[in-house]
């Protein structure tokens, strides 16, 4: 389960604090194909508060996701490649509902700072590159093209189970109304292998 805030920039305020862009919760299974391959599937809720696509207005949408992730494993780093195909559910407050497929394809590098590996009290840097793609429109903008977004900050492994992002995200976005440049403030919270801590929790209290 991935919980996130962001933040960003708006138009005449320069500040990455300036409005609380989008709020978003998503759940998560994986199929752990091979030590390379992992594909996933998820369904997520997002608020948003302030995102171009949609011209400004309040929306609340579901997201239907399908992924493949394929790991380069490497001694000190890891760098993935991931491919994402999602369909959007989007209720505007002045649009109505607007129904969008959107493709995704992310590199991403993880560096441990404090250590050779990923666990707990670990601290890492990450940076990621993702282009999306979208086949129909939103609010009548037809560009092929939807985005391009990078990604730079760091992380903290607080157990085997739990860590937390935070990231600068640059934005390029290429519109038929003039091509947009946003800057946020990405704050995440992972919590993996949820249901299967629930359940031991759960055990260890009715055996106590």
């Amino acid at each position: 389960m991935d919980l996130t805030a962001r933040f960003s920039d708006a138009p005449g305020q320069k500040s990455i604090f300036a409005t609380r862009s989008q709020f978003s919760a998503q759940g998560w299974a994986h199929y752990h194909f091979s030590s390379r391959w992992r594909f996933s599937g998820a369904v997520a809720y997002y608020d948003n508060f302030y995102l171009p696509e949609l011209g400004q207005n309040e929306s609340k949408e579901w997201r239907f996701t399908l992924q493949g992730l394929y790991f380069f494993h490497k001694i000190g780093y890891t760098f993935t490649t991931r491919g994402t195909a999602e369909i959007r559910h989007i209720n505007a407050a002045d649009d109505g509902l607007t129904n969008a497929f959107r493709y995704r394809q992310r590199v991403k590098y993880q560096k441990p700072i404090n250590s050779k590996s990923f666990r707990k009290g670990v601290f890492y840097a990450l940076a990621a590159d993702e282009v999306y793609f979208r086949v129909n429109s939103i609010k009548g903008q037809n560009t092929f093209f939807d985005r391009n977004r990078i990604t730079l900050g760091g992380g903290y492994v607080l157990t085997d189970n739990i860590k937390l992002e935070m990231a600068y995200v640059n934005e390029f976005l290429l519109r038929s109304d003039g091509n947009e440049i946003v800057n946020a403030l990405s704050l995440t919270i992972t919590f993996n292998n949820l249901l299967d801590n629930i359940r031991q929790k759960l055990k260890n209290s009715k055996e106590n």
